[in-house]
């Protein structure tokens, strides 16, 4: 073999260490920024989840506190045991591949910066193929695999009049997401009726994802009242490359992975309310590069570790044009 074996084999593995070492500070920030969803759920969500062992233990709220009254002097109160808050359970999920670089790669790039640049290139196709299935993975409901995949949106914002169980937890009323269908032409007003659907005082939607055929419709739409083009742009968004316009204040933002992901193919939106979904990120990494046990090369592994949650469901919507 070549002088990554014979030469100087602790400079090579050195050189990937550091490689690998350096490119692990931004796979956190990356999975983020590649995605809509994501960028704008670590801006604003705020549910947290503890962790059980493999499972993760959410608090949610499914009905009212019944003991509160108003009351004077010395008024009994009902001190039974609410059972307004329930615990939902839902693993983590585990998306991951593999870098490998052969020994006749780091032989024929010998130099440092030629190694350098080859092995970024394995890091980046790696890392950009594993993102590319969690973008996809969001916009369904998580069976896929073996219900390994990310619990996602499909299945908290179920398209049903009547929406089945989520997390485990099932409640005809103070559970269930919100669901709204219309046509291209009424999709203003179907908007705005799914938007009072979400909101309920100051918890109103402040996140819509949308795929090609439902923003051509709103803009079409939009076009049609005004007279003229539109560009509404959300500066957050506009500079992360994303392209968005508005909806009473709220930013549509246009996500092509939700086109793979609409079964019927005519539009579809989610009206999301940030402030009860939740995205954690337990783990992102990559591994040490070693020898492979059957190869003349040295692999490693990356992988992260997430999952989409909502603790409110009933404030999450979705809505598709028939």
């Amino acid at each position: 073999m070549g002088a990554p074996q014979t030469a100087d084999t602790n400079y090579y593995t050195t050189l990937l260490a550091l490689t690998a070492s350096q490119y692990r500070e931004q796979l956190q920030d990356n999975v983020f920024n590649n995605n809509a969803a994501l960028l704008l759920l670590k801006e604003k969500s705020m549910v947290s989840a503890q962790v059980t062992g493999e499972m993760l233990q959410v608090p949610i709220l499914i009905g009212k506190n019944e003991t509160v009254k108003s009351y004077s002097m010395y008024d009994t109160f009902d001190v039974t045991p609410q059972k307004g808050v329930v615990n939902a359970y839902v693993k983590m999920a585990n998306y991951g591949g593999f870098i490998t670089i052969s020994d006749d790669e780091l032989d024929t790039n010998s130099g440092k910066e030629k190694i350098v640049n080859v092995l970024t290139t394995k890091i980046m196709q790696c890392e950009e193929s594993i993102l590319a299935e969690i973008n996809d993975n969001i916009y369904k409901d998580g069976t896929g695999n073996s219900a390994k995949n990310i619990l996602g949106l499909a299945a908290m914002c179920e398209a049903s009049a009547t929406p089945g169980a989520y997390m485990g937890v099932t409640n005809a009323i103070n559970w269930v997401n919100k669901y709204e269908t219309c046509t291209a032409a009424q999709v203003i007003s179907g908007l705005t009726d799914l938007y009072f659907k979400c909101t309920d005082g100051r918890e109103a939607p402040d996140i819509i994802l949308a795929n090609t055929n439902f923003v051509t419709a709103y803009e079409t739409a939009n076009r049609a009242t005004s007279g003229v083009s539109i560009s509404y742009p959300n500066a957050k968004l506009a500079d992360a490359g994303f392209i968005s316009l508005n909806f009473k204040g709220i930013p549509m933002v246009l996500d092509k992975s939700l086109d793979d992901n609409d079964s019927g193919g005519a539009g579809k939106a989610f009206m999301l309310n940030s402030r009860f979904l939740g995205l954690p990120l337990k783990e992102v990494g990559i591994g040490d590069f070693v020898k492979s046990g059957n190869q003349f090369a040295k692999t490693a592994g990356m992988s992260y570790r997430l999952q989409l949650l909502t603790d409110k469901r009933k404030r999450q919507g979705v809505i598709v044009l028939s």
